[in-house]
């Protein structure tokens, strides 16, 4: 169990509780969105006469109440009016149309990428200031069942989660949102989702419209406290061509900006260890006398207390003109972590600080500026079960994060034409690093030993890490009445630099060979160097009115990957990338409170900076194989001669990395196609009684292909040896290239010695491994209860199944993580019973949150989820 405290004290009227929960029901719903940029929303509706007709030529004036802000925009022909990309925030609105009584809007709320309808029926009186319930009686349908869009997304603002019991990290919200369920924490120190089936490496992260997204292995982005954000979307499908780079799901989001009031506030959350339920202990090799470690996973003795401290502040520079927000968040944790040779501890403090700053230049143009630290350092030392349990082996040290900027401007041109531009840049650092670092790398698996760790090393690499992206954007919108049509570009410079060493610059590892013959194999490794990708997308999208009651969406995207080797030269180039999008929305009844809707895209992934660093570094690994004479007392090794090369099976010493950049062409296959997935949705949601929502949406997303290195000695010395190329021999595990599996693939290999690589192809029948195979079928139900006042409440169910021989960027059951450089697809014997459910598979999931208002000051809150087990 876990329990919050929260002490808050904040130096202004706390927000209306109705406001919270009107947004609540008008965004929570599980549907589509009407075209957006990744940052703003929008105002749209349709000025009725009292007999139904359109009234046309009327203004409609838009002020935003913080920062009183003013957009006219005038009613069309057929009475339609559209305010696009506004900053989310709440409004009033005014109308004036001739021959009729003004009508006054009090606070109208936009949110991120969502639609707030504004459908008025005019009056032949006076109208007084209306709040939304009353533009409902007058004709206008405040409604999640939103028929101008297609995309599938849930929205969850800031006041919304503070209502609900969830934990304070975007995973424990993704996974309110259908089709989400939860990875494995041992890839990252923040818990991480998988939409749809994909793995939890195929997401997309963006703040303020920049993508923080982790470049180089796909596993999540940056650091964000809850503090900082004022809204998030939870993109699970059907996503417009604006967004790519992902086969999974989207988390976009927005952060709090300051008005022309001042709100000062600061608040604390406690998490206790005497207060959480312990986790069960898992057994690791039961029954095994030989096993010289503890035989379970003791989690019940695991330790955790956090306490989160922050404080804000919000206003103007400028009235009217200037706004800030700022925040300063700390985070210090206190853990305890079990492990078969001994436990880690740990003690992280760790700071974040966050500015927005907007400037209102003019009515019609806007610069806004953002600038966030997440960098953090842990420290923690681990113990050793054979050098004294209690005495630390030695202190640890992981340096995460780093300092995002982002600068952008939204113009205004004319009622028709909007433009914005985004630069911004975000540096991480991902350095391991701890005091054993001059200490060798020894492991003695001779049996009997005593301690199988000999030395003060600590980590088998060490060395520094650190990615930095840079991002430019260009974003247009063209109002055409019955058609919105948007059009942009974005660009992306991602660099990894990596200094990788074996702790103490060598690592030796003790083997039993026969009685009296140990041997010891001595392993070199360094590597320094910085590779990039670039990469770059173009799209254009039409959401097109064809009639009052059907909406049919249409886009393109266009998309380029670039991977550049150590020098900086392309060694892999992905062009022409087409992921078309299309959609449409049909309001059945033609009053607002149905829809059927369905979308169908093909979505691409680029390749992580893993995949440049590991394959194109001027990387330097060699391996020799000696006879062991003895050790010192420190535990190194007294070497003693070389084993023959035929003893071994291979060169000694085997130098199977000289330094210096290696040829690409032979770990590329030339033929290589980029990895993605086509996606298709259809549902259909209505009110079944006033007040309620009921909806169904059915998903399949097929993983058509994609990019994994396959072990290709054998298919190369039979094609060798079918062709007369007899001196042509490479070992078993010594060639692996980058290829499409069960594909054919176009190799270049020196095959006869004269020093001039051939070009060849090798069939898939010759390599072996099967295709790649990963479907994802889901049918959802999910409902709302309104909020009438009192109370709220969202459910879903989700029966699904996923299924195939890939789980993709990732392989949970072995915690691999090296994008497109996993063990799948290896060697055909790896893949051999490899087809079957995946481990991101749960049939069975119900997921319910509710809020319950049972007096003025009171509220009562629940979230509920249950999820079927995992395959083994």
């Amino acid at each position: 169990m876990r329990l919050h405290y929260l002490l808050t004290t904040v130096w202004q009227p706390k927000p209306r509780l109705a406001r919270i929960l009107v947004t609540a029901f008008l965004v929570l719903l599980p549907l589509a969105v009407v075209a957006q940029s990744n940052v703003t929303g929008q105002v749209f509706g349709r000025l009725t006469e009292p007999n139904g007709g359109p009234v046309q030529g009327a203004i409609i004036t838009l002020t935003n109440n913080a920062t009183a802000n003013v957009l006219r925009a005038t009613s069309s022909q057929d009475g339609h009016f559209r305010f696009t990309s506004l900053p989310v925030g709440v409004y009033r609105a005014s109308i004036e149309p001739e021959g009729f009584a003004p009508v006054e809007v009090d606070e109208l709320v936009v949110n991120i990428g969502i639609g707030t309808p504004l459908n008025v029926q005019l009056a032949e009186e006076a109208a007084d200031v209306l709040a939304l319930d009353t533009i409902t009686v007058l004709g206008g349908r405040i409604s999640p069942i939103d028929t101008s869009s297609v995309e599938s997304t849930t929205l969850f603002t800031d006041e919304i989660i503070k209502n609900l019991p969830v934990q304070r990290n975007l995973a424990a919200v993704a996974l309110l949102a259908p089709g989400t369920t939860r990875g494995d924490a041992n890839f990252s120190g923040d818990p991480l989702v998988s939409f749809g089936g994909a793995s939890i490496a195929e997401n997309a992260f963006y703040v303020n419209g920049m993508n923080v997204t982790n470049f180089r292995n796909g596993l999540g982005g940056s650091t964000v406290p809850f503090e900082f954000f004022q809204e998030f979307q939870v993109k699970t499908g059907g996503y417009g061509a604006e967004f790519g780079r992902s086969t999974g799901g989207v988390i976009n989001s927005v952060t709090k900006r300051g008005g022309n009031e001042f709100h000062f506030g600061a608040g604390a959350y406690y998490e206790p260890d005497s207060w959480r339920e312990t986790s069960p202990d898992v057994p690791t090799t039961p029954g095994d006398p030989t096993w010289p470690f503890n035989n379970y996973l003791e989690n019940s003795a695991d330790e955790l207390d956090l306490l989160n401290l922050h404080a804000y502040g919000s206003g103007y520079v400028v009235q009217d003109r200037l706004f800030f927000y700022a925040l300063i968040n700390h985070q210090s944790t206190e853990e305890r972590d079990e492990a078969p040779f001994g436990f880690s501890t740990g003690d992280y403090a760790n700071t974040f600080w966050g500015v927005k700053l907007d400037a209102q230049i003019t009515p019609n143009h806007l610069l806004e500026f953002t600038a966030f630290s997440d960098a953090r350092t842990s420290e923690s030392f681990d113990t050793d079960t054979f050098q004294g349990f209690e005495d630390p082996v030695g202190f640890f040290f992981s340096d995460r994060g780093g300092e995002t900027s982002i600068l952008h401007y939204t113009g205004f041109f004319g009622n028709a034409f909007t433009l914005s531009a985004l630069a911004g840049t975000s540096k991480y650092d991902r350095t391991d690093r701890d005091e054993g670092e001059n200490c060798p790398v020894i492991f003695d698996s001779r049996p009997g030993v005593a301690d199988p760790f000999p030395g003060c090393w600590i980590s088998f690499e060490v060395g520094t890490s650190e990615d930095e992206r840079d991002m430019l954007r260009l974003d247009a919108e063209w109002d055409l009445v019955t058609h919105l049509v948007r059009f942009g570009a974005d660009y992306e410079k991602n660099t990894s630099t990596d200094s990788t060493r074996f702790s103490g610059d060598v690592y030796w590892r003790y083997f039993n060979f026969g009685p009296g013959f140990d041997v010891v194999r001595e392993r070199i490794l360094s590597l320094d160097g910085g590779w990039e990708v670039e990469n770059t997308a173009y799209y254009i999208e039409d959401h097109w009115q064809a009639s009052n009651e059907l909406l049919i969406y249409g886009g393109l995207r266009l998309e380029t990957f670039d991977n550049k080797n150590e020098a900086g030269e392309t060694f892999v180039e992905m062009n022409e990338q087409l992921g078309p999008r299309l959609g449409f929305s049909w309001d059945a009844r033609g009053d607002g409170r149905s829809k059927l809707f369905g979308t169908a895209g093909r979505y691409y992934l680029p390749m992580p900076t893993d995949v440049n660093i590991r394959l194109s570094g001027a990387q330097f690994f060699s391996e020799e194989w000696l006879v062991l004479l003895g050790t010192n007392p420190d535990g190194t090794p007294i070497k003693g001669p070389q084993l023959p090369p035929e003893f071994i099976g291979q060169d000694n010493p085997l130098i199977r990395s000289d330094g210096t950049i290696p040829n690409t062409d032979e770990l590329i296959d030339h033929d290589l196609d980029p990895t993605y997935q086509d996606e298709f949705i259809l549902g259909y949601v209505f009110e079944p009684v006033q007040g309620w929502s009921l909806g169904f949406r059915a998903i399949y997303r097929d993983l058509k292909q994609a990019i994994e290195d396959v072990e290709m000695s054998r298919a190369l010395n039979a094609y060798a040896a079918e062709n007369g190329f007899e001196d042509f021999f490479r070992p078993l595990f010594s060639t692996f290239v980058l290829t499409n599996p069960g594909h054919d693939a176009s190799m270049m290999f020196d095959l006869d010695g004269d020093g001039v690589a051939e070009q060849f192809k090798l069939s898939a029948e010759d390599l072996g491994v099967p295709k790649v195979d990963r479907t994802y079928k889901a049918f959802e139900v999910f409902w709302e209860k309104y909020f009438n006042g009192t109370w709220f409440m969202q459910g879903s169910y989700t029966y699904s199944s996923s299924e195939g021989n890939y789980e993709g960027w990732t392989r949970s059951d072995i915690n691999e993580s090296q994008a497109a450089l996993g063990s799948a697809f290896d060697l055909p014997e790896l893949m051999e019973g490899a087809n079957g459910r995946l481990v991101n598979d749960r049939p069975h999931t119900i997921k319910l949150y509710a809020a319950w208002d049972f007096t003025p000051r009171w509220q009562a809150s629940g979230n509920f989820l249950f999820q079927s087990g995992r395959p083994y």
